[in-house]
């Protein structure tokens, strides 16, 4: 039997192909249409000035993110050291992106797995907080220059926007995320999951109740670690060295494939350590680490809309040649970006996305699909694995054999 989901993306995608025999997965493999070399073939002999305004319309998930790690990577080449304000307003741009991002998953696919309405006035929402965050602190939109633009926060917008945020995350949680955050410091471990997700009836704690009461809460589990910090140093000889293609297209650390998002960077959770330490890396503490991260996320959100002030721009930028480097927490884990600059203009850009450390080869996706139960929810049940790692492109999901 053939099974196939997803369809044709220009982006490039992820395959993801499924051998069923006697029973269970004899093979997974992961495969990427993924154009690796995008900024190269864009870049190379451009102004740095293009690319930074280019990047985000090419990358439009995670966009915020990519513009980022692209200003402080050419910052680092042309030694730019921007206001401390301008890096705090980008903090708060890439968390809220990180928040939407998050708040997008679960409206959307975990309502669809639960076959319930995603909401369409959330959704609304979201979409809105596309730009809108962005306007709200650097009208002009010029938030990613090298030096920085100019930033002149709107608190009356800031304050609606952050208002928004906070009602999605109480309608996602069934409660507001205080009260939420307060049952796991009181009572942490299995124990609060079971209680909360007993009494629920919002998308999240009824997600669970479907996971757990289904026997999936173990499913997809693997032994492949946890990212460690790998140092701008080291990365910056793996991206320029004569092997950087090969590395970028699968990455590996010590010679094994690695993971990083949300379960990573939640380990150090009492409640998520707990979770793992019931189901290792599999799906239910994957799902938990995301609620705790966008919890995690918004309440820095809050703080830093206090915090965030006025500043001018930064000055012209002089034409230099060097090297740059920047790392930055994104939504599905860390994206690295590495490029050279020459009389003012690309010589050479590389992107590390965590798509390619979580859809590696033999990663915590190949591995994780082996473990998988052979019947007729087999294809279901990969997506539902697929979206907890949550790739940036679009997943084909394709079973041959006996299911």
């Amino acid at each position: 039997m053939v099974v196939s989901t997803g369809a044709a993306n220009p982006a490039g995608a992820i395959t993801v192909q499924l051998v069923t025999r006697g029973g269970r997965v004899d093979a997974a493999s992961v495969s990427s249409s993924r154009h690796l070399d995008v900024a190269q073939r864009l870049f190379r002999g451009r102004p740095v000035e293009h690319a930074l305004a280019t990047l985000p319309m090419i990358f439009s998930v995670c966009a915020t993110a990519q513009a980022c790690a692209a200003t402080a990577a050419s910052e680092n080449a042309l030694d730019i050291q921007p206001d401390p304000r301008h890096l705090l307003a980008r903090e708060l741009l890439l968390l809220a992106e990180t928040a939407r991002e998050h708040l997008f998953r679960i409206l959307l696919g975990w309502s669809a797995w639960l076959d319930m309405s995603p909401g369409v006035d959330g959704l609304g929402a979201l979409g809105r907080m596309r730009t809108a965050w962005g306007r709200a602190l650097y009208p002009a939109g010029d938030a990613f220059r090298p030096g920085g633009g100019e930033l002149l926060p709107d608190r009356g917008v800031l304050a609606q926007l952050l208002d928004e945020l906070q009602r999605l995350l109480a309608g996602a949680l069934g409660e507001p995320a205080d009260s939420w955050s307060a049952r796991w410091q009181a009572m942490p471990g299995n124990d609060a999951l079971s209680h909360w997700v007993a009494g629920g009836k919002a998308v999240a704690p009824r997600m669970f109740g479907s996971v757990i009461g289904r026997g999936y809460a173990g499913l997809g589990g693997s032994e492949v670690m946890a990212m460690p910090v790998i140092g701008d140093s080291v990365l910056s000889a793996l991206l320029a060295g004569d092997s950087a293609d090969a590395f970028v297209a699968a990455p590996s650390w010590s010679g094994v494939p690695c993971e990083t998002g949300a379960l990573q960077r939640q380990c150090d959770n009492p409640s998520v350590a707990a979770a793992q330490q019931t189901y290792g890396n599999a799906l239910l503490p994957r799902l938990l680490a995301r609620l705790f991260e966008l919890t995690d996320v918004v309440e820095r959100i809050t703080r830093l809309v206090d915090e965030v002030a006025p500043a001018a721009a930064g000055p012209a930028v002089a034409p230099v040649n060097g090297s740059g480097i920047a790392q930055v927490e994104a939504a599905r884990g860390r994206l690295v970006h590495w490029l050279r600059i020459a009389d003012g203009k690309v010589a050479d850009y590389r992107i590390l996305a965590p798509t390619e450390w979580n859809f590696h080869p033999g990663g915590a996706l190949a591995q994780g699909l082996l473990s998988l139960p052979v019947d007729g929810s087999l294809p279901q049940l990969a997506r539902l694995l697929v979206d907890a790692i949550d790739p940036c492109v679009e997943a084909h999901i394709e079973v041959t054999g006996d299911a």
